[in-house]
């Protein structure tokens, strides 16, 4: 009887510290956004661009290896050719990596700037993981203006990074560049944890610092229920 009741309350006390655990090891990854624009001088439509880059953070592998231990997801959509041409129908796209966006801004000589890093739901990242995913399988086409209907087959970078977030497409009107960049970090502000909050220590893990890159130290906006 009495071993009974021991293994019993083993049993539960194994349960209790599983339980403990699963809290903590999700506490220690954290999820991330920096919101991209690039755009030439002078400054046209076929020559900028709107992109992100999601990522999560494991502190606990952080702290025990002394290194960020960063996986990322960028959402960087361009043509093919890398030649943005505003009146084409649509064509095979591709979906570059935070590197190569940077690289090929610098060989077209164009100026990037970015807001952010900003701490968000895992919501986010795992949504943007998803577009990435779809993107880079070829699921839809590149066409820098489809309108302001929320298309099925082709988009644009603009249209790509904000629809990461879930509900209606967001129209940016004529807007591109740092203007629609902008607009894009409004829409998914409501993912954002702590808005005025920037974590510009992960930049260098990103391998940012490696570029010219202006910050642009504008906080997004998040309304609260009540409008406030």
């Amino acid at each position: 009887m009495v071993t009974r009741i021991l293994h019993r309350l083993l049993l539960v006390a194994c349960i209790l510290v599983s339980a403990a655990a699963v809290p903590a090891a999700s506490a220690a990854e954290k999820y991330y956004l920096i919101v991209f624009a690039w755009e030439g001088n002078p400054n046209l439509a076929r020559s900028a661009h709107t992109f992100a880059t999601f990522f999560k953070v494991d502190e606990k592998k952080d702290a025990k290896e002394g290194t960020s231990a960063l996986e990322a997801r960028t959402v960087s959509w361009m043509p093919a050719s890398l030649n943005i041409r505003l009146l084409a129908p649509p064509e095979k796209g591709v979906n570059l990596d935070l590197s190569q966006s940077l690289k090929h801004a610098k060989t077209i000589n164009t100026a990037v700037s970015a807001w952010g890093p900003f701490e968000t739901k895992k919501e986010l990242f795992d949504r943007a993981a998803e577009q990435a995913k779809r993107l880079s399988a070829g699921a839809v086409l590149f066409k820098a203006w489809g309108g302001l209907a929320k298309p099925a087959d082709a988009i644009n970078c603009i249209q790509a990074v904000s629809d990461v977030a879930d509900g209606p497409l967001l129209d940016t009107g004529k807007a591109f560049g740092t203007a629609a960049s902008r607009a894009v970090l409004q829409h998914l502000a409501r993912y954002i944890i702590e808005p005025r909050t920037v974590h510009r220590e992960f930049t260098k893990g990103l391998g940012l610092d490696a570029y010219p890159i202006t910050y642009l130290d504008e906080a997004p906006v998040v309304k609260e229920k009540n409008g406030k």
